[in-house]
């Protein structure tokens, strides 16, 4: 019964002061202890809370105990019997009421339902056809966009087709004036080869003469060849009647060749009285003069400078 009366609350909303006042008019009762009734009240509920399975069910149909005052409990206790009666009968009815909310309740929640699947479905349509505007727009941005670079490079070629046909134009004309100027050349080179083909007789007989001037040249050549030939043999044979010189008559010393000769003739045990001989003998198988040989003394100061 208190579970039955709590839902009821929540589904009209009252507050806790207004449950007392509903409890006395349901059963009749007057001068109800409002206090005590919403305490009692509120623990039912809490303990309805806790408990659980077969437990809950039968303390959901025990009865409910409203507290009063004294001064309507001596007034109860002698009209007993038809209170209870009137209670039931109100109690019954108050049972049909509830139902009767119960099944409006879900009469209500169906249609909210009902009402909030048609509202995601008209949503969902929104969305999708939302989404095809999108589409669509940006489909035709693409396409204005398109257009307009194509457009853009119409104009573009319309103004390359315009400088073409302008430097067409200037280029027919320098065609024509080369035209022109091609034919006073042609008619310069015809000029140019009848003088060329007298040029050409004239440089056959230039070539002719240079082929002559060749062979006197070669002639000549051969010639200056073996003159300088015979100059070298007669220099050479000049060299080799120049007697050899080994003093130094400006710095008043020997060459070092004779230095050399005279130190590796020591070497080969010669002695250093033999060693002028031995030179002028050398020179006269050579067919060579000798001139200023050194002398004794001298070949000694040779050989003491090797000693050191």
């Amino acid at each position: 019964m208190c579970y039955r009366v709590s839902e009821f609350c929540k589904s009209k909303k009252f507050e806790n002061a207004e449950i007392s006042d509903i409890l006395s008019e349901i059963t009749s009762t007057p001068n109800i202890a409002h206090k005590m009734c919403i305490t009692r009240f509120s623990r039912m509920i809490q303990k309805d809370r806790l408990l659980r399975g077969i437990r809950k069910s039968e303390f959901r149909e025990e009865m409910f105990n409203i507290p009063t005052t004294k001064a309507t409990v001596t007034c109860l206790k002698t009209s007993k019997t038809n209170d209870i009666c009137q209670n039931e009968n109100k109690f019954h009815k108050c049972q049909r009421m509830v139902a009767c909310l119960r099944e409006k309740n879900k009469q209500l929640k169906r249609k909210l339902e009902t009402r909030d699947k048609s509202l995601q479905e008209k949503k969902i349509k929104l969305m999708n056809i939302n989404n095809e505007t999108d589409q669509n727009l940006k489909l035709e941005r693409k396409r204005v966009s398109c257009l307009k670079s194509l457009h853009a490079r119409n104009i573009k070629k319309s103004l390359r087709i315009s400088n073409l046909q302008h430097k067409l134009k200037l280029k027919f004309g320098e065609l024509r004036a080369l035209t022109s100027e091609k034919k006073q050349l042609l008619k310069e080179i015809t000029k140019l080869k009848s003088c060329c083909a007298n040029d050409q007789l004239k440089h056959k007989m230039y070539d002719e003469k240079l082929k002559q001037s060749e062979t006197e040249l070669n002639d000549v050549t051969k010639k200056n060849q073996e003159l300088s030939s015979t100059i070298s043999y007669l220099e050479t044979l000049i060299d080799d009647q120049k007697p050899i010189e080994l003093f130094d008559t400006v710095n008043g010393t020997y060459s070092n060749n004779i230095v050399e000769c005279c130190i590796n003739l020591t070497n080969h045990k010669v002695s250093t009285k033999n060693v002028r001989y031995v030179i002028e003998e050398v020179a006269k198988l050579c067919g060579k003069q000798v001139k200023n040989l050194p002398s004794r003394t001298t070949i000694d100061t040779f050989v003491d400078r090797k000693i050191f």
